[in-house]
């Protein structure tokens, strides 16, 4: 094993070197206060310093307040601001706009502004529909209103038609007044009748009056009413026949 030679010199210059690092109470040659001269209790004097305290005045009743010693809130003077702004838009002059003089060629400078117009503005068709566009349009709707047309020859017409709230009071109407005049010539009627024509006649007028009850009574119950083509219903083709009268 190798040992150098300079190791018991240096094991003695780190004795030597711990005894400074020693820093745990007073040095041996400190001078220190013997116990004879230790500070006692309640010989320290405090001297604490002097606060004038202010004392409290002699208590006075306070005083109620009456009305001259509120504020008084100044008046405004009354202002009509609708005469005020009627005024101020009269004597009003429109901010002028920024120059917009025609140019083609180069970009100008108008009080810090950028104004490049360009040609097609000053167009004497600018901002508006060109021709072709219109004639395009107005040749779709013609091409819309002959299919419309062609479409409605092709469609079969139903044959039950709806009559409308009008014509089923017209129809009601012409009912009654029928009834009513046919009731005034069956009262007309004589009292004896003995002849085969005369009892004819009644029996006939007495139908004619229940059938056109029967119909009066019929319409009045129900609110829609559909009308039949006898042709079409012939046929028997009709996709749009009702099934009920409702």
């Amino acid at each position: 094993m190798y040992r150098s030679k300079l190791r018991k010199f240096i094991r003695e210059d780190v004795k030597k070197r711990k005894q400074c690092h020693r820093t745990m109470g007073f040095p041996p040659d400190y001078p220190r206060t013997p116990p004879e001269q230790f500070l006692r209790k309640r010989t320290r004097m405090v001297r604490r310093p002097v606060v004038d305290v202010p004392k409290p005045a002699a208590t006075t009743t306070s005083k109620i307040p009456t009305r001259e010693d509120w504020i008084k809130i100044p008046e405004r003077p009354h202002i009509d601001f609708i005469v005020r702004n009627i005024r101020n838009a009269v004597k009003s002059h429109p901010k002028p706009g920024p120059f917009t003089n025609f140019d083609t060629a180069f970009c100008r400078r108008v009080q810090h502004r950028l104004i490049c117009t360009p040609q097609f503005v000053k167009q004497q068709g600018f901002g508006k529909v060109p021709d072709y566009i219109v004639k395009r349009k107005k040749q779709l709707v013609k091409e819309r209103e002959s299919l419309a047309k062609e479409m409605a020859e092709h469609i079969p017409q139903p044959a039950y038609r709806l009559i409308s709230p009008e014509e089923r009071k017209q129809l009601l109407d012409d009912l009654k007044k029928t009834w009513a005049e046919m009731q005034k010539e069956f009262q007309l009627l004589p009292m004896l009748v003995d002849t085969p024509p005369k009892i004819k006649h009644k029996t006939k007028m007495e139908a004619n009056l229940i059938n056109i009850e029967n119909d009066i009574k019929l319409i009045e119950q129900y609110q829609k009413i559909y009308v039949c083509n006898a042709e079409k219903l012939k046929t028997g083709n009709d996709p749009c026949v009702p099934t009920n009268i409702c």
